[in-house]
Formats: C-alpha cells, structure tokens, sequence
C-alpha cells in the first residue's frame, strides 16, 4: 500500500525495520501489533501504473478510478500474500497481527453486492462473497500458528445507501467468529465510498464522542472472542465508562494518544487534568495523512518532532522573560520557559487566556477546539507564570520589567479589504460574528467574503443561518474553505447545504455600496449585484508586529523573539511549534 504511505509488507526487506519498531516499543513495556490489508480499488495507479484491483470493475466514488475485475490466479496470489506478511510481522517480534476490511478495504469490497458482481464462487450469496475474507484468515492463521494474536477490523455498519448495513455486519462477525480462528474483533464505523463516508471512518468533532459504541456493544453480543472499539473515545474516564456498560472489552484511542502520547501514565498516576486532550480537530494528524503528509498534532507540537523536541532541557541559567500575549504561541512559549527555570510574566490584553483559538470554538459544533487553549492555560496557572489580565504589553511596560529576553505572542488582527467600502451596509469580521457582537435579525440579507479559505468564513456564515439569516458565501478560489481538510470539509458542506446557504467559488468582491455588494466572476469576468443587509469579512489577518519591532528598535542588546499570528497569519499548529521552539531556545 505504498500509494498511502503505509508500510510496504511485501517482501523479506522489511523485516529489519519492523523488528526495530518492536524493539523499541517492547522496552517500553508495550505490545505491538501490525494491521494487514490490501486496498483494492481505493486508491490510483498514478505511480505504479499497474491496474487496482477489485472484485468487479467497478469503480470507488472518492477515488474514481476504474479497477481491473480480479482474475481467480489474482485472489490465490493475494490470500498467500497475506500469509506471507503475517509471517514477516512474526518474524519481526510482533505481538500479533490484525487483518483489516474496515474503510472499504479489499476484503470489504468482496463482502458489497453492489461492488461484487462475480458470478463465480467469489459473488452472489452471502456464503460466496465471504469466501476471499475466510481464505485470507485461513491462510494467516495456518502461517503464524495458534498462539499467535489474530485480530479482525472490520465496520459495523456501512452508513451507505444501498449498502451494507447493521444486521448484515453483526452477521458477517457472527460467521467470521464461527471459524475460531480470530481472537478479537476491532470494531468501527463508515466506509471510505464517498467522500463524505470516508471522513467519517476518522471521524472529527462534527461526531459524537463515542460515536461507534452502539455497534461494538452490538456485535458483542454474538461473538465469543474480545471486542475492540475505536473513534472518538478521548479520556480514560470515557474509555472506563464504555468498558463498564459492555460496549466492548477493549478501547482504541489512536488520535487521543497522538495529542498525549503520556495519557496512559498520567491516568495511572491520578492526574487526568494533566491530560492534553484531542480536539477531534483532524487538521494536525488524519487530515494531514488523507493530504500526504506526515502525521502531526493540531496542539502537541512535538509529535512529529520527537527526535529534536522531546526532552525539555532546563535553562543553565535563571532569566527575567516578558511574554507579550495570551494566545495560543504566548501560552506555549510560556509554560516552556517557565518549565526550563525561567521567570516568566505574561502581559494579556484581554481578561482571558486562549486567543484566537477561544473565539474559533464559538463556531457551531466547534467547542472541542477550545481544548487546547484550556490546557494550556491550566498549565501556566499551574506553574505559577506572573499573568497581568487587562494589561496592555506596551513598549514601557515590557521595558518597565527590565526583562532578560522578550517574547512577542502579540497575534493579528483582521486584514482590511482592498476594495472599497462606503457606509451604507454594516461591514463586520468573522470574529465579530463568532463572538455575538453583532445584532442579527431574522431574514437579514447577508454575504460572507471568504479569502481566509479555512474554518472562519464558512463557521462565520453556519453562525448566521443558525440566527435565521439567509447567507451567501462569496471566495475567488475554487471551493468555498479551500483549505480545509477532505476529513472535515464533507460534514461542514452538509450542514450549511441542509440550512440554506449559497456557496459562490471563483468570485471576487469589487466594491460593496449603495447597499449592495458588487461580484465578478474570476475568469468570465461576468458581474452581478447583491443587495445586502450585512457584509461578513473573512480575509485572514494581518501581523501585529508593531511592539516586536518597538523593541527591537529601543533596546537592540535586548534578545526579542516573535512566534504565531505575529510572524505571519497561519494556523494553530504553526504558532505552537514556533513558540515551543522559543521557549526552549531562551
């Protein structure tokens, strides 16, 4: 599965790294096990050039490419390979392996009638679509022998139209445990069919918390063997919790352990507040990995940076640090330098910790996104930082506190329009909206100008229809939010579709006036106006650099450091990695 960045498991190569992977976790005193899988039609042949393959040709939605229909000698050759992996992960010092159908997966592909069309004993009934699936658990468990851990991940319901629902996954585990060869299932749900059913196998806080509980506890219930379930169980309260009612036996928290890789630790130690807990966010990890690229934490900027950000190492000498600003880069920066044995005074504007990050957790179905800013500001409390609420970090302030080093965390503020603007439409930010400062009456005409091409706009516009306004989004680029991951961009079009919003991509604002909004198309060149009662902007920020400049300027001797927003405006996982370099770096 080269094509996504998995672990090419086909030959004998790949046995040194593996043993080292499981060498490296056995001293830990951890388990390890390796999922085995063959993706089937998901995915392309854009750098192998050789055909996927599938049970039929039929075609994947999300992928669109057309699959070769697997001639008999193909299905022998791929159930032996599955063997054959089992083996190597084996060989490697693995504690077990774990077959995997779940997200649409080759085995899965069999199982679907409406993707198996075989008229041979591979399709039509049940019985026949099973056979690929039983051969592959077959062969694995011949090749490893019996007291090998063997696990099975599959959905437990398709949540497809014309798919493969509940009852229909329960009785396949049913027949799947029958064989007495599997000893546990791991249980989720979705598929990877559509876009919209592929993010959901990964779901993100749009999802309930425990949102594929129902169907482990189900199919529990008919098989003798453990049951694993896994997505969106974030704490160990939770997990607890789902053990206590019978949900399943065991609990995955992959995403929960990439935000808090010590959350098992400081569970056992009593110290759940201690707990960096996921956001659901998916724009540091899945939705990073579904672009690519290498997997990361949205809040945790370590990860990814283990080799170089793991250890904290403290400071040979104690310094005097001024951090200006209780965002999210101010805060990190902060708690570092303060853990390093520096003195630490942190200067805040407002009478609240969290920045940006508080006021994009006001969007509808958000809130989770607030976690990171509520870490970190417990953290600093914790650690005694000398916080002043409601003080401007001025020039004479900063100075005032014959600091050491200075930190400038000081964000940016919303970047003004390049068209112009005259004073008969109210013309206000997203924030404004996000945080209730705006007045909004039911029916009010308005258009939100989407050039930031993330979350703001299109939270901004689903805050509005919330309030009963009617909303068009307006943004030059291709798609409206067209920088928002294929994890979460699917749900968030479904909820401003289903409340009446108007997407316009590729649509530029040349003036607004005269109570109207003036549009052009950005290659037709066509126009339009759009009366409006209120015009919402989304254009990004611009860098609030004047005070890192300031000091620079003043007191040139004076080491000044700047991390986040302040820099350049980008993203939560930008200001956090800057600052944590900062603050092991003063």
């Amino acid at each position: 599965v080269v094509e996504w960045s998995g672990v090419a498991n086909w030959d004998n190569s790949i046995v040194p790294d593996l043993a080292a992977m499981a060498d490296v976790i056995h001293q830990h005193g951890a388990k390890v096990f390796c999922q085995l899988t063959h993706m089937g039609r998901r995915g392309t042949s854009t750098n192998s050039s050789r055909a996927l393959l599938a049970p039929s040709a039929v075609a994947e939605p999300a992928h669109r490419e057309r699959p070769k229909a697997m001639e008999r000698h193909e299905i022998t050759e791929i159930v032996s390979c599955f063997a054959a992996a089992a083996e190597r992960v084996k060989r490697s010092g693995y504690d077990g392996v774990e077959i995997t159908s779940y997200g649409g997966h080759l085995i899965e592909q069999f199982w679907s009638p409406h993707i198996n069309h075989r008229s041979d004993e591979y399709g039509g009934s049940l019985a026949n679509r099973l056979r690929f699936s039983i051969e592959v658990i077959e062969a694995v468990r011949e090749r490893v022998g019996p007291d090998f851990c063997v696990g099975f991940r599959m959905t437990g319901d398709q949540l497809l139209k014309g798919g493969l629902g509940h009852e229909e996954m329960k009785e396949i585990a049913t027949r799947l445990a029958e064989l007495r060869q599997l000893d546990y299932f791991n249980i989720s749900g979705s598929t990877g069919e559509t876009a919209e059913l592929q993010a959901k196998t990964v779901p993100s806080l749009d999802n309930p918390l425990g949102v594929f509980n129902r169907y482990a506890a189900s199919i529990r219930e008919v098989v003798d063997v453990p049951v694993l379930v896994a997505a969106r169980i974030v704490e160990p309260a939770m997990a607890e919790a789902a053990l206590r009612r019978g949900d399943a036996d065991l609990i995955g928290m992959t995403r929960a352990l990439i935000a808090d890789p010590d959350m098992p630790n400081k569970a056992l130690a009593g110290e759940p507040e201690e707990i960096r807990l996921c956001t659901g966010a998916n724009e540091g990890c899945i939705g990073r990995l579904f672009q690519g690229l290498t997997v990361r934490c949205v809040q945790n900027p370590v990860i990814g940076h283990e080799d170089e950000l793991d250890e904290l190492t403290p400071s040979p000498v104690r310094r005097r640090i001024v951090v200006a600003g209780g965002g999210p880069a101010g805060l990190e920066a902060a708690r570092v330098a303060t853990i390093r044995g520096h003195d630490v005074v942190l200067f805040e504007r407002s009478s609240r910790l969290g920045g940006q990050v508080v006021t994009a957790a006001l969007a509808p179905g958000r809130a989770e996104y607030g976690r990171a800013a509520t870490w970190l500001s417990r953290q600093v409390v914790k650690l005694g930082v000398d916080i002043r609420f409601e003080t401007e970090a001025t020039l004479e302030a900063v100075l005032a506190e014959r600091p050491e080093a200075v930190i400038i965390a000081t964000g940016a503020t919303p970047r003004r329009p390049d068209f112009p603007i005259d004073d008969t439409v109210r013309v206000v930010t997203c924030d404004d909206i996000l945080r209730r400062e705006v007045t909004i009456q039911r029916g009010d005409r308005c258009l939100v100008i989407d050039d930031d091409a993330h979350m703001r706009g299109p939270g901004a516009a689903e805050s509005l229809l919330d309030a009963g306004a009617t909303v068009e989004i307006v943004s030059r680029e291709q798609t409206i939010g067209l920088d928002i991951d294929p994890t979460l961009k699917p749900a968030l079009y479904r909820r401003l579709f289903e409340k009446g919003a108007t997407l316009t991509p590729l649509t530029e604002v040349t003036a607004i006036g005269n109570g109207a909004v003036q549009l052009e198309h950005v290659y037709a060149g066509t126009r339009r106006e759009v009366a409006v009662d209120l015009v919402v902007l989304a254009l990004g920020g611009t860098a609030e650099d004047g005070l890192y400049h300031a000091l620079r300027s003043a007191a040139p001797e004076l080491p000044v450091y700047r991390a986040g927003d302040c820099v350049a405006p980008r993203y939560l996982y930008d200001a956090m990695h800057e600052a944590t370099r900062i603050g092991r770096q003063v």
